[in-house]
C-alpha cells in the first residue's frame, strides 16, 4: 500500500480487517514515509583484508525529501545485497556468502540477500570469505522508490579485496 505522505517525519498507523461482524484481523502496523530517491554507501568502496576469514560490512543509508523538502532518512525500505563476482586463481561462489551479522549462515547458497532499512534509514549485510584462491568479491546494493522506481546512486558496489598473507620463515 503506498500513498503520497503529508508527514515530515516517520509516523505509523494500524490497519485491522473485519468479515461481517464478528471476524477481526490483529491490527497490522504500516509505516508512513517519505517516498525514498537515493541510496549511498556508508562504508568504503573497496576493502583489503589479509585474515580469512575475511569479513566485510556493507553498509548503505536510503534517503528521501520530506514535505519541507529537507533530505531526511527512510525507513521501512527493502535494499537488496547480491554477490556479482567472485575472482581469484582458484575461486568459486561456494566460498562467499552474505549473512545478516557474519554469525549463522542461513544456506549455503546465500549470493543474495536483503535487509530492511532502520530507523536511521541504514541497511547493512556482512559477506564472509572464507576460502582461499580468491583475491576479489564485488556485491551490489539496490534498492527501489515505493511506486518502484530506481533511486539516485542504484546500484551501488563493494568490492572485497583479498591479499594473502606472506608466510613466514
Amino acid at each position: 500500500m503506498t500513498a503520497s505522505d503529508t508527514v515530515s517525519t516517520t509516523q505509523s498507523v494500524q490497519v485491522l480487517a473485519r468479515i461481517g461482524d464478528r471476524l477481526q484481523t490483529p491490527p497490522a502496523t504500516l509505516l508512513v514515509v517519505p517516498q525514498p530517491d537515493s541510496i549511498a554507501r556508508t562504508s568504503p568502496e573497496i576493502t583489503t583484508t589479509a585474515a580469512l576469514p575475511a569479513l566485510d560490512t556493507l553498509r548503505v543509508v536510503v534517503t528521501g525529501l520530506n514535505v519541507r523538502h529537507e533530505r531526511v532518512n527512510v525507513q521501512g525500505i527493502l535494499v537488496r545485497y547480491r554477490i556479482t563476482g567472485v575472482f581469484g586463481p582458484s575461486a568459486t561462489t561456494a566460498t562467499t556468502i552474505l549473512t545478516a551479522d557474519g554469525g549463522i549462515v542461513v544456506r549455503p547458497d546465500s549470493l543474495f540477500a536483503v535487509d530492511t532499512t532502520d530507523a536511521s534509514g541504514a541497511a547493512a549485510r556482512t559477506l564472509v570469505v572464507a576460502g582461499s584462491g580468491v583475491d576479489s568479491v564485488v556485491v551490489f546494493a539496490r534498492a527501489r522508490a515505493l511506486n518502484g522506481a530506481r533511486l539516485t546512486g542504484d546500484s551501488v558496489h563493494f568490492v572485497l579485496r583479498v591479499v594473502p598473507t606472506p608466510a613466514t620463515p
